[in-house]
């Protein structure tokens, strides 16, 4: 799951949304220290279509594919 906190962190950095980079690597280092379940958590609700769904990410060719990485990611934190 860290490639793909890596990876989500990127794609938030690359398309100015600052804010959430930094609360998404926040979570990995709380789940890469404590594998913390209140950061799973947390990373579950950010990866919905109300949060981080709503953002507008270029490399990804629609909504439904940025929807589908951001419940791959909630699936393996709820894991």
């Amino acid at each position: 799951m860290r490639e793909e906190l890596k990876l989500l962190y990127n794609y938030l950095r690359k398309n100015g949304y600052n804010q959430d980079a930094k609360r998404i690597e926040e979570v990995m280092e709380e789940i890469s220290k404590n594998n913390s379940e209140s950061a799973k958590k947390r990373l579950v609700a950010m990866c919905n279509p109300k949060y981080l769904g709503d953002l507008n990410i270029a490399e990804f060719d629609s909504v439904y594919e940025w929807w589908n990485f951001l419940e791959n990611i909630a699936l393996k934190a709820r894991s």
